[in-house]
């Protein structure tokens, strides 16, 4: 994956990777499992306002777009479950008392 598939040719960054990217964040930084439900918002929603027309676009079409839509979704989920784990077991790593 290069650079240009995250950048597009204006210069934009796709959303797409603005939800996964705050999704982690947050996910890593609160640890709470609430917080996988943002991509389950954020990237429907999203879909729907390129449909729409609300950013300006021509729409997700049918079939295969739809299908990465709801894939992107699915991934996003897991990685911000991931990171929320990984939060929790930093944070535990980090409360326990060291040997005296």
């Amino acid at each position: 994956m290069g650079l240009g598939e995250i950048v597009g040719p204006e210069g934009a960054v796709d959303p797409t990777w603005v939800i996964l990217g705050v999704s982690i964040i947050l996910g890593f930084l609160t640890r709470r499992w609430i917080t996988v439900a943002l991509p389950l918002i954020g990237h429907p929603l999203y879909a729907i306002g390129l449909n729409q027309g609300w950013w300006g676009c021509c729409g997700t079409g049918e079939g295969p777009l739809v299908f990465f839509v709801a894939l992107g979704t699915v991934v996003a989920m897991a990685v911000t479950g991931a990171a929320v784990e990984a939060g929790q077991r930093f944070a535990n790593r980090s409360a326990k008392p060291g040997p005296r």
